[in-house]
């Protein structure tokens, strides 16, 4: 497992948070450990990880949640700089033939700035010439009574991009997290945790969630939910909680690693339907 000491030897005066592809991990030094106040002290978080050593002590590998602590202080990249990079990845992806995409979050997110505006630029200036979309992302944290600003918001989102030329129709949010972190939740225990039956946690709750059920209510909105879900147990809890209400929703389900073939709400064979 990577740790703050191998950062360290390389630059020790200066912060450095290295993500992962899917930025739910982020991998640090010391500086960034220290400019972020996390220490031996430290609570864990909800639905995230800070690994220590055998002394209790951060080492610099932080998993969902515990990567936002640290993503807090990363200045956030600037207007110019999230339009030049969209600009690369399209010219890269078409090196592949990849003409298209969905955008999996248009909101701030773990210390990343939204990048709503670079598509919106691009396509107001005919430079982002691929097919885009994009999912409007729900925060961890939402409470109940503020679920019905977040639709109201979500609504005038959706309809000021679609008159841009962007569709925002789905909203994101995190059911779990990745099985490389310990932070997607299985419905068996993790293989090195025989011993304790750890299998990880959800994000949503038994009876459904408010970040999910009001915001993707076919007749208030007309969203369609997008789960991250990596397993099969968030699977399950993702696609039952589509159909809450007596609905069923063509719910979009991203980064699937294992379904449930079990379960008939849950995808077989498919890593992005429901």
């Amino acid at each position: 497992m990577p740790t703050r000491h191998q950062l360290d030897e390389i630059v020790r005066d200066r912060p450095v948070a290295l993500s992962d592809a899917g930025h739910h991990t982020l991998w640090v030094n010391s500086r960034a450990l220290e400019l972020a106040g996390v220490d031996r002290h430290t609570p864990q978080p909800h639905n995230g990880h800070i690994h220590v050593d055998a002394d209790g002590v951060p080492i610099g590998y932080l998993n969902e949640t515990a990567a936002e602590i640290v993503g807090r202080v990363i200045p956030p990249a600037t207007d110019d700089e999230m339009y030049a990079g969209l600009l690369n990845a399209q010219e890269y992806l078409w090196s592949f033939g990849v003409s298209g995409w969905h955008e999996a979050i248009l909101g701030d997110y773990n210390g990343k700035a939204d990048c709503t505006p670079a598509y919106l630029r691009g396509i107001a200036s005919s430079t982002l010439k691929s097919d885009t979309s994009g999912a409007l992302w729900i925060a961890p944290g939402l409470r109940r009574e503020d679920v019905p600003a977040l639709v109201a918001r979500f609504v005038e989102l959706r309809e000021r991009n679609a008159a841009a030329g962007l569709d925002t129709s789905t909203a994101k949010a995190m059911i779990d997290g990745v099985p490389h972190g310990e932070t997607a939740a299985l419905l068996e225990p993790y293989c090195n945790h025989s011993a304790d039956g750890f299998t990880g946690e959800l994000a949503l709750r038994r009876g459904g969630d408010p970040r999910v059920r009001p915001a993707a209510r076919r007749g208030r909105v007309r969203t369609a939910p997008a789960h991250h879900g990596r397993s099969r147990h968030s699977g399950r809890a993702g696609c039952d909680r589509s159909g809450a209400g007596g609905e069923r929703r063509r719910a979009a389900a991203p980064h699937r690693a294992s379904v449930d073939g079990a379960s008939p709400t849950t995808p077989r064979g498919s890593d992005h339907w429901g």
